[in-house]
């Protein structure tokens, strides 16, 4: 399983690299838009959030497509090891997204409970 786990930090390096160069643009809108909320006034902070939670959504989306199609083409007992990998690897090199990404692993952790009880 360490190797595997190893060999799955290298991609998963690989991945964020190029989904941060390819999505310069996004992050750099989510923090302008994070700097926006942060300097808004009482009025604006409902509408200022609203816009950083959204842009950040829509980036941590765009991730997690990015991984499940990559997972898509793997073996199922690599999958979950692979996955936790990514969610690890996101979360540390873009901590801003690292709220929806684990709101993403939690959901997933809930339908497979179901899925297996189910069974």
């Amino acid at each position: 399983m360490a190797l595997f786990k190893r060999r799955f930090a290298d991609v998963v390096s690989r991945q964020l690299d190029l989904f941060s160069a390819d999505n310069r643009a996004e992050l750099d809108a989510i923090a302008a838009a994070r700097r926006r909320y942060n300097a808004s006034e009482a009025e604006e902070a409902n509408e200022a959030f609203g816009e950083y939670a959204e842009l950040r959504r829509d980036a941590a989306d765009d991730l997690l497509e990015l991984r499940d199609h990559y997972a898509a083409a793997m073996a199922d007992e690599h999958e979950a090891t692979y996955r936790k990998t990514f969610l690890q690897g996101a979360c540390r090199r873009f901590p801003e997204l690292a709220e929806d990404l684990r709101a993403d692993a939690r959901l997933d952790r809930e339908i497979e409970r179901e899925e297996d009880e189910d069974r």
